[in-house]
């Protein structure tokens, strides 16, 4: 598992709100079992912990495939490619 992280983003608000919120960006990239879901759980309990809010995204590609996209759908090989470099 790669972690990657930016530095924060400042996020103005409106009305009785703070000011500006800082917001951190986590990315975990790694192959197939290779411990993602389960590093991703450890941080999220953690900075939950901490009195973060931690909000959750799926990776693109999860969506597709979740929601009735088939690699089959994408035709000949150089599409799957092209489509997966698109992700």
């Amino acid at each position: 598992v790669r972690y990657e992280s930016q530095a924060p983003v400042r996020y103005e608000s409106q009305g009785s709100m703070a000011a500006a919120t800082e917001v951190y960006f986590i990315c975990l990239t790694g192959g197939p079992c290779a411990g993602k879901t389960s590093a991703l759980e450890r941080l999220r309990r953690h900075f939950e912990q901490r009195g973060l809010r931690v909000y959750l995204v799926p990776e693109a590609a999860t969506m597709f495939w979740e929601n009735g996209c088939s690699p089959t759908d994408l035709g000949e090989e150089e599409r799957r490619i092209a489509f997966q470099t698109a992700l």
